[in-house]
């Protein structure tokens, strides 16, 4: 027989903190911090568990506030209706969506008037996704978005790895979006400058990608698109005002761009298998395009 629990917890302090565990199945937890440097902790297992409602939403009220929501079961939610968990204080939001199975989302934020999202929606899917992001006290205005799409069990192996997502930002005015629907694969962004721009795409096609990006100049853009097999990617961008663009559809290739310069143009398109192409960019204005079938 299913149990519901409901928890309401308040807190009002300089320094909260508040951590929260849930087994059974429809459990609901409905909280709100003010004061500054609250620490919010829930991890729920099983099916139709909620951290808040509509009408008993999440809250984080103050600075520096964290969330962390772990999630492992079916039907569970992040408030009902719209799955979205609340910071108020320095302009800090956070939302997480979770539908599925085995998920879990740790999300930080310290900074001002950061943006953060993660979706996570396995559909038929066991739920082997993980997603985290953090944004740390330097980090301002900037924008950060993760979504992984799973698929049908027959997908996977028992011994398959996660599909992990992490983007961390300490520069200003930064924007990240990683949306993967492709098994065992990595995504990593790491934004350090200011006004900086990545996108990384995996799948629907193949499994085992990694792309990564790096941007620690200014005004640099950056995108990777992988839906092949067992494909790499590498974006590094130190100079400023940069542009880097990396697709690739076969098996097993594996494509570098490394832009030390400014105001440098790279691209390279990979269509066949085990194809490698290494961009250096360390000049100023230099444009460059690579493409292998």
């Amino acid at each position: 027989m299913l149990t519901k629990h409901n928890l309401l917890i308040s807190t009002a302090f300089a320094i909260s903190l508040l951590t929260t565990s849930a087994f059974a199945d429809s459990n609901s937890v409905y909280i709100t911090q003010s004061g500054s440097g609250g620490t919010a902790g829930i991890s729920q297992t099983g099916s139709g568990n909620n951290v808040g409602t509509p009408s008993d939403s999440f809250q984080q009220n103050g600075t520096s506030n964290s969330l962390s929501v772990t999630q492992n079961g079916t039907s569970n939610s992040v408030t009902t209706g719209g799955g979205w968990g609340v910071q108020n204080g320095t302009g800090n939001s956070a939302t997480i969506v979770q539908t599925q199975l085995g998920e879990v989302a740790n999300l930080n934020q310290d900074g001002t008037g950061n943006t953060a999202g993660i979706n996570q929606s396995n559909g038929e899917g066991i739920g082997l996704n993980q997603a985290s992001i953090t944004q740390t006290s330097t980090s301002s205005n900037s924008i950060a978005s993760i979504t992984q799409n799973g698929s049908d069990p027959v997908d996977f192996d028992a011994g398959d790895m996660p599909s992990t997502a992490s983007i961390t930002q300490s520069g200003d005015h930064d924007q990240a979006y990683i949306a993967q629907n492709i098994a065992e694969s990595t995504a990593t962004v790491n934004q350090s400058g200011d006004y900086d721009y990545a996108s990384i795409t995996q799948g629907p096609g193949g499994d085992e990608g990694v792309a990564t990006i790096t941007q620690s100049g200014d005004n640099d853009t950056a995108s990777i698109i992988q839906n092949g097999e067992s494909d790499t990617a590498l974006i590094n961008q130190s100079g400023n005002g940069n542009t880097a663009g990396i697709a690739q559809y076969g098996f097993a290739d594996n494509a570098t761009i490394d832009q030390s310069g400014n105001n440098n143009n790279a691209s390279v398109t990979q269509n066949g298998s085990f194809n490698v192409s290494n961009v250096s960019q360390p000049g100023n204005g230099n444009s460059l395009t690579i493409v292998q079938n």
